[in-house]
């Protein structure tokens, strides 16, 4: 998950770093300029506008709105009067965030609103006995858990907000790495690699499917195992010490 965040305060870096460490993606803008060309060029999923910002007003929010239909918008503020909030939400702000809300209510709230726009709500995905929770981050098999590293959750649970939509490596390598220091291409096919033999492992095949020429696709009318194969194997520990070679090999 990616946000950008407008403003020019020193705070601005810190949450960045927050977020981070709830598993999201962001980065700062200092002017709406900028703001508005990363929304175009990039894939992203929630704008933050600081509010002590001088560009930014209702009629800001507005002309975003109109611009970019499909990114949710957040206001950050610290003495916002409830007059100043009514005018914000009908100009179609979606969300008003305290700067001194904690980073884990903070990306909770973040990801409630790209559910809802991505049409993924509720915050648990299930599919059978499959289950994938974005708020605890963790895939579950009939409760029992199926561990994924930081990147191979990120690169699911991007496909899970874009049901029906292929996404291509350059959406999920920008969605991992936010634009910046990102490898080449072929990290993205390891990652989903990776992810199939552990789905594979517990009799999932078909969830992750290859559009060729254009990229990957969750499939939705993938089949689930039987019971009998819920229940890792104990080869499964070999296995996972092969991922964590792997992992060396690609940092994540």
């Amino acid at each position: 998950m990616r946000v950008i965040i407008v403003s020019a305060d020193e705070r601005a870096r810190s949450l960045v770093s927050s977020l981070h460490d709830q598993g999201i993606r962001a980065e700062v803008c200092d002017n709406l300029c900028n703001a508005s060309e990363s929304a175009k060029l990039y894939d992203i999923d929630t704008l933050l506008f600081d509010a002590a910002l001088r560009e930014v007003d209702c009629s800001t929010v507005a002309t975003f709105r109109l611009v970019h239909k499909t990114v949710p918008i957040l206001i950050l503020g610290t003495q916002i009067t409830e007059d100043q909030t009514i005018s914000y939400f009908a100009a179609g702000t979606d969300d008003i965030v305290a700067w001194s809300c904690r980073a884990d209510v903070m990306a909770a709230r973040v990801r409630a609103i790209v559910r809802r726009y991505r049409g993924a709500d509720p915050a648990v995905w299930a599919m059978g006995p499959l289950r994938f929770d974005m708020i605890r981050r963790s895939l579950k098999l009939d409760d029992i858990p199926i561990t994924l590293t930081s990147k191979e959750y990120d690169v699911l649970e991007a496909m899970v907000l874009r049901k029906g939509v292929t996404l291509t490596k350059d959406v999920l390598l920008d969605q991992l790495y936010g634009g910046r220091d990102a490898p080449n291409e072929r990290t993205i096919d390891v990652f989903v690699c990776k992810l199939r033999k552990k789905l594979a492992a517990r009799g999932i095949y078909d969830l992750i499917e290859t559009v060729r020429g254009a990229g990957y696709l969750l499939n939705e009318s993938s089949r689930m195992p039987s019971k009998s194969m819920v229940r890792p194997p104990f080869a499964l520990t070999d296995a996972t010490n092969v991922d964590a070679e792997a992992d060396a090999t690609y940092p994540v």
